[in-house]
């Protein structure tokens, strides 16, 4: 078994002057990070540490963090990685809970939006001076001291070549669980190995010599990413803070090849206006942490111009790694399944009421077995622990193996909201809403969203005589939750449903709330049009049946009369007609698209042929008057993507509701 403190001293021996991370301005090689893990470790020794100690680490990505960590290790200590995005309360209490003697801090969210934040955290934690230690970055950097040598490098030594110091707790990493309470997961140097090793070794054909990592420090991701590419002895380009547009920078910038990060931030990169700089640099993409839909995966892996992109599944109580695609996986497969288990571990498929292993194919809870996972949940009781009797660790998730091997996901046990990888606890949520007044019921919930994998929607009841103002609310809320917590939307309901049995209908009001947002995600498609339906007539043959088809059955059962009706498909025909005949050398194939706007249907048309106009009072074709005599507006527009289009509006009917439409046919609410 190999340690931590193990693959830095042979990367040191091997790759001495090799750049390992390179964050701002401050580059360290492999030589300078295993020197600087050992003067903290040193550091931490004359502070008297202990074996055992628990030491937070509180502040956003830096080189020092990293070096915090290693050495708190090499010090025999066990790392308890802080939420940099937390508030103060929140971020005490995890400290609080998981007993930490000793405190490295640095820049966080909470001490840039409260003054003296550090200075009370020691005062509420009891902890003295020389257990605090200033990692800022800027303020504090180990390169000025790499010509040190640690006074206490043999007791350091002594600890690493303990028989027991690749599997003893080094690291506390924070989850939320089933029950909706913080947990807190003891990891050891062996399990991260693991993780880290079985990635690289999947990847080394791929992977290349410079990576870009976009994630938190505290993440098991991101740990477990950057260990990897150590593994391979490739530098990293570590973010302090995370967006589009300083991966970017940082990509162009150095020649990078590899990027990591969540799925939400590359889908940001992809729409960002200097993409262009990395498109066709970048050939590696991983992500992990949330499901992207196969649309999704597809869009993004093309938007490159010679890139793979592989989303991992894990967990924080496997070190970070569940499965992983092989290389060679095509983009098909990689886009509908989450990979295979690595050599050495066991994936199955477990039906907990028949208390028996599924068939392929069938769905049941995700278990694994192997030698990457937890020690333990810190101070939670055997009952309550992850791993069975058997061995078995039990991820929540439900899921199904296919006759490959390749693992699916198929929905979550837990209730727990993940929100752009974040895990989002709706008790958290729902306690804070219930302070507001006024507020006399709550219930959280997630919802699918495109972007973020989920978003937090809340449902409430308010005490008679109230008036709800969302935007007060929420700016409310941002004095007690991070802004991943608070909801999108908040629905106000006259009572919740009830099941017979008197308790909260949980399922019947989720219901309810998918319906009402659904009628907000409605409306905001409504604004930039919705496009129901895209054809295109081939110029082999012009055949408009299909067109002319499509306009009358979508035009009856939106309510239009049958004379209206008729004078729409007529106009349609006409203007096909029109493009075909007059510009029939030119035309080529032509596109029809029918579009639902909050005030009418439009119907466009796109070719190839030469310009029409129509005007007015100017026009006198019989095509023009029949267009112009049906249509409530007809517009010929110019757009440099598209080029020429031609656009047919048709106002619906007085007592027609488009919205009311839309969510009456709509298949993804049942």
């Amino acid at each position: 078994m190999k340690t931590l403190n193990a693959l830095f001293k042979e990367m040191s021996e091997v790759e001495s002057r090799k750049i390992a991370l390179v964050v701002g301005n401050e580059k360290y090689s492999y030589f300078d990070l295993d020197k600087a893990a050992d003067l903290f470790a040193s550091d931490l020794i004359d502070r008297g540490i202990q074996p055992g100690d628990h030491v937070g680490i509180w502040s956003f990505n830096s080189a020092n963090w990293l070096i915090a960590m290693l050495g708190i290790i090499r010090a025999g200590g066990v790392a308890i990685l802080g939420n940099y995005s937390m508030t103060y309360p929140d971020i005490r209490d995890l400290f609080v809970m998981t007993d930490i003697r000793y405190l490295c801090y640095g820049t966080s969210l909470a001490t840039i939006k409260m003054e003296g934040a550090v200075e009370k955290m020691c005062e509420e934690l009891k902890l003295t001076d020389d257990k605090v230690v200033d990692i800022t970055a800027g303020h504090v950097s180990f390169l000025d001291r790499i010509g040190e040598t640690p006074k206490n490098k043999a007791q350091i030594d002594q600890i690493a070549e303990r028989p027991e110091d690749p599997t003893r707790d080094a690291v506390v990493i924070f989850t939320t669980g089933t029950t909706s309470l913080p947990k807190a997961v003891l990891l050891n140097q062996n399990g991260f190995m693991i993780s880290a090793k079985a990635m690289s070794e999947t990847r080394k054909d791929i992977y290349g010599a410079k990576a870009c990592v976009g994630l938190p420090l505290f993440h098991v991701f991101g740990l477990n990413m950057i260990l990897a590419y150590f593994h391979l002895k490739s530098t990293i380009y570590l973010e302090e803070k995370v967006s589009a547009e300083r991966m970017i920078e940082t990509t162009a910038k150095h020649g990078i090849t590899d990027l990591v990060t969540v799925a939400s931030v590359y889908l940001q990169i992809i729409k960002h206006p200097d993409f262009s700089r990395i498109a066709g640099l970048v050939h590696v993409l991983t992500t992990a942490g949330g499901l992207l839909t196969p649309v999704q995966y597809m869009k993004l892996e093309t938007s490159f111009t010679d890139a793979k992109l592989f989303n991992e599944y894990g967990q924080t109580e496997m070190h970070g790694l569940i499965s992983l695609s092989p290389t060679d996986t095509p983009i098909e497969k990689r886009a509908h399944s989450l990979g295979k288990a690595y050599p050495g571990e066991e994936i199955r498929i477990y039906d907990e009421k028949q208390k028996c292993f599924v068939e392929t194919g069938e769905i049941g809870e995700i278990i694994v077995k192997d030698d990457s996972q937890l020690n333990s949940y810190y101070k939670l009781p055997p009952e309550k622990q992850a791993v069975d009797a058997d061995g078995w660790l039990h991820t929540g998730d439900l899921g199904f193996l296919d006759e490959d091997g390749f693992l699916h996901m198929a929905g979550r046990i837990k209730d727990i909201i993940i929100k752009n990888g974040e895990n989002i606890s709706p008790v958290d949520v729902e306690t804070a809403v219930t302070q507001i007044d006024g507020v006399s019921e709550v219930k959280v919930f997630g919802a699918p969203h495109p972007i973020f994998g989920e978003s937090v929607e809340c449902c409430i009841t308010l005490h008679d005589g109230i008036d709800f103002d969302e935007e007060t609310v929420k700016k409310s809320l941002k004095k007690t939750l991070t802004p991943a917590k608070i909801p999108s939307h908040f629905f106000v309901f006259p009572e919740f449903p009830l099941a017979p049995s008197g308790k909260l209908d949980q399922r019947g009001l989720k219901l309810l709330m998918l319906r009402k947002l659904r009628v907000e995600v409605v409306k905001d498609e409504l604004e930039k049009g919705i496009v129901v339906a895209d054809l295109t007539v081939k110029n082999t043959s012009y055949n408009i049946m299909p067109v002319t088809s499509m306009v009358k059955e979508l035009a009856y059962s939106m309510g239009y009369g049958s004379r209206r009706v008729r004078e729409i498909v007529h106009a349609v025909e006409e203007m096909l007609m029109e493009r075909i005949i007059n510009a029939y050398e030119e035309v080529g194939d032509i596109r029809i698209r029918i579009i639902f706007c909050q005030e009418w249907m439009r119907v466009e048309f796109s070719d190839s042929g030469n310009e029409y106009y129509i005007e007015k009072n100017k026009d006198t074709s019989a095509s023009a008057k029949i267009i112009l005599k049906v249509v409530d507006n007809f517009a010929t527009m110019r757009s440099e993507k598209r080029g020429v289009y031609y656009c047919m509006d048709f106002l619906y009917e007085d007592d027609f509701s488009i919205k009311d439409f839309i969510i009456s046919h709509d298949r993804e609410v049942k």
